[in-house]
């Protein structure tokens, strides 16, 4: 329980907190073993002018002054922050006193993230445009499309490159006036970005499908694509890897309406606010027409990857078909329960199971052969399983989220009568594909599939969360907190379709390790966990936790944002994390 009083007087404010805790202290210190602190502080200006701090003067009617520095972990300042632990101890004054500077130090935060996110950009594009392009250039050079493509993935990163410079040579945003200097220009970069990804966009689906044909039609092709897929240094698939680059202008839409948002909280109603909006509206105007044609990709790519991973199937690709839901069930039989993949497409309910690094097919249910209402309750909670009636016969599923199942396949059913696609029924074949694939599934720092996630985290994925993960991304320093000590280690981790990678530094050519993020939740440290310091956030599946802190709390807003459309756990935010993140 949090409470607090105040008073203030002419010359001074004092205010007083109270947790009512035993926890959040070492053994050793001056304050452990109360089941009631109270901290005692004086709000100073600081010493250069601008902003305020809280300085603690006792707690338990302890005298700070008598306590270690490094048991209180304070800082040169004396933070009633480092003193009482950072998530439980609610700035008391944050709402009623600002620091005069926070929207320069906003702003070049902004202008850092735009940096940094253009950065892991152009490795993106030169990994494509050089390094693969390097290795298969003996086998695609009469192939007029593909060559095309990587000219186009060339040219763009010259572009992100000349961007970043024009970036560093802003130094730091330390006035209104660069501010400016900063929309201006993203202005003038806008244009010819715009260009250059429309041109890239209108050709994408050709290109994905040349590399597609060929990786079917030219064995040497396939070895040389997936050895290159399955290496270190390649994080993401190839066509991941180009969507990546396609959604760039996504990440500048959000840093100008960012600085929109800076801007008007503190009362600008001229200059680079109006250069920022007319920025937000170019951006927002060229993200909406494009968006059909970016999900119909990522439709295409999910569908490259599940057909990677089945066997016994005929193949799924085609340009009318996308993925509805996929999930991990249980099939109630005669003898028990066993464990399920439900793929559902907009023409057929594909049931799988796993089968090393594959997943072999076990029955289809087309969904031509249902009517509206088939899929029905077995009992009167839709939480408790479904029926599916078809002519293949009659299936019972359970899961965790089975009114969601329910809903889904009822709508898929509605859809495909009402809107019936042009597709071949799929059909299954005795033997596995000749083409042997899945090596993607078994990168040493662990990079997970949709399908092995789902399957391995008992989770559930919809068309709109994969659309959401794919263009949900970020990139930055994060403190990673050690468990065999209080320390942390400085990683660069990049938070791409539904994984955190880590990397020692952006300089680094693979990543060290992969963490999928899906079914994890994403909370603030309890008081239980003992981390004093500021702007931690914390994800954490079944016995699992990870802390990982960042350098302010635009970051961690930032961060918690971009986490939280990747887990998909779908549990609430508890209110002391829903605080966290002004929610």
């Amino acid at each position: 329980m949090l409470s607090s009083s105040s008073s203030r007087g002419a010359s001074s404010e004092y205010g007083v907190i109270s947790i009512t805790a035993n926890e959040g202290f070492s053994p050793n210190h001056p304050l452990s073993g109360s089941t009631s602190t109270y901290g005692v502080f004086k709000k100073e200006t600081k010493p250069n002018g601008y902003g305020t701090i809280f300085r603690p003067l006792a707690v338990n009617g302890v005298d700070l002054m008598s306590v270690e520095k490094s048991e209180c972990k304070m800082d040169s300042e004396g933070d009633l922050e480092a003193i009482l632990n950072t998530n439980h101890s609610i700035d008391l004054f944050e709402s009623d006193f600002k620091d005069s500077n926070l929207e320069i130090e906003a702003m070049e935060k902004i202008r850092q993230d735009l940096r940094v996110h253009e950065r892991a950009l152009l490795r993106d594009a030169l990994l494509i445009a050089k390094v693969f392009h390097q290795r298969v250039h003996s086998l695609t050079k009469d192939y007029h499309l593909l060559e095309e493509m990587f000219i186009q993935i060339d040219s763009i990163a010259t572009s992100i490159s000349k961007f970043i410079q024009e970036i560093d040579s802003l130094q730091l945003l330390n006035s209104q006036s660069q501010t400016g200097n900063l929309m201006n220009m993203m202005i003038e970069s806008i244009g010819t970005a715009v260009t250059k990804q429309d041109a890239l966009l209108r050709n994408m689906t050709t290109y994905i499908s040349a590399l597609y044909q060929l990786k079917h039609s030219n064995a040497a092709f396939r070895m040389m694509l997936n050895d290159f897929e399955a290496s270190s240094e390649c994080y993401l698939p190839v066509i991941w890897l180009l969507i990546r680059v396609l959604n760039r202008l996504l990440h500048w839409q959000e840093a100008c309406a960012r600085v929109v948002e800076i801007l008007l909280a503190n009362g600008h109603v001229n200059g680079a606010l109006g250069t920022a909006r007319m920025a937000v509206d170019h951006l927002a105007h060229h993200s909406a027409s494009t968006a059909p044609t970016r999900k119909l990709l990522y439709d295409f790519a999910v569908l490259l990857e599940i057909e990677s991973q089945l066997c016994g199937i005929t193949p799924i690709m085609h340009p009318d078909r996308h993925l509805l839901m996929l999930g991990r069930v249980s099939e109630v039989l005669n003898d028990g329960f066993a464990p399920r993949l439900l793929l559902l497409f907009n023409d057929v309910l594909m049931v799988t199971t796993e089968n090393r690094d594959a997943f072999s097919i076990l029955r289809l249910i087309h969904l031509s052969n249902l009517k509206e209402g088939s899929a029905s309750l077995i009992t009167q909670n839709s939480r408790t399983c479904i029926l599916v009636d078809s002519e293949e016969g009659r299936f019972i599923f359970t899961a965790k989220v089975t009114s969601l199942w329910l809903e889904t396949v009822s709508e898929g059913i509605r859809m495909y009568h009402r809107n019936p696609p042009a597709l071949l029924k799929l059909q299954l074949v005795l033997e596995r594909k000749g083409n042997s694939e899945g090596e993607i599934n078994k990168l040493s720092y662990g990079r997970l599939t949709l399908m092995s996630a789902c399957w391995l985290r008992g989770g559930t994925i919809g068309r709109e969360e994969i659309h959401q993960m794919a263009e949900k991304w970020r990139v930055g320093v994060l403190l990673r907190r050690l468990r065999s000590s209080s320390g942390w280690q400085r990683l660069f981790v990049l938070h791409s379709h539904g994984h955190l990678f880590f990397f020692n530094s952006h300089k680094d050519s693979h990543p060290l390790a992969a963490l999928c993020l899906l079914e994890y939740g994403v909370s603030v440290p309890t008081l239980h966990d003992q981390i004093p310091q500021r702007n931690v956030f914390k994800i954490s599946h079944q016995q699992l936790s990870y802390f990982f802190r960042t350098d302010s709390h635009y970051s961690f807003l930032r961060w918690v944002e971009s986490v939280r459309a990747s887990c998909l756990s779908r549990r609430p935010l508890d209110a002391l994390t829903a605080l966290s993140v002004h929610l």
